[in-house]
């Protein structure tokens, strides 16, 4: 079972709860799985693929949930950096780990910015995971496993 079926599986089990509150307001588990979903489905409209690397840049936020449930859904590999990493230390693990998309949430943490040249590099103007050119072929990519059945 996929990991982000673990999400689904509850909500049907024990139906909608509050499960995170984050700067005064209360965050449901069906809100969390909706907005997953949401990232899934656009990653997959992106061209994700199963396999391939989706970088997360976010401080500790309810997006981080959402993010991770999203990317593991459509079976891309989370690589999880830290928003308070330097420009550099960022392009080094977006460009070794050949990630190819980059969500990032609505509050920006002043330190990374997007760079001339880097791939993969977050987007600040418009707050959306963005394709980068293709580095060339890797083995860990793979066919596109549709689209996600997680609406609710």
């Amino acid at each position: 079972m996929n990991i982000a079926n673990l999400g689904l599986e509850h909500i049907k089990r024990h139906g909608e709860y509050v499960t995170a509150h984050f700067e005064g307001r209360d965050i449901t588990n069906v809100e969390v799985h909706r907005r997953a979903s949401r990232l899934g489905n656009a990653l997959l409209g992106l061209g994700i693929k199963e396999n391939q690397t989706v970088a997360v840049i976010m401080s500790n936020c309810p997006e981080v949930f959402e993010s991770f449930s999203g990317i593991f859904a459509i079976g891309a590999v989370v690589l999880p950096i830290l928003f308070v990493l330097t420009a550099e230390e960022v392009r080094f693990m977006l460009e070794d780990s050949e990630a190819v998309a980059v969500p990032r949430q609505d509050r920006r943490p002043g330190r990374i910015r997007r760079r001339s040249g880097s791939h993969g590099a977050p987007d600040r103007a418009r707050g959306r995971a963005r394709v980068p050119p293709s580095s060339g072929s890797s083995a860990r990519r793979g066919g596109s496993p549709g689209h996600l059945p997680l609406h609710l």
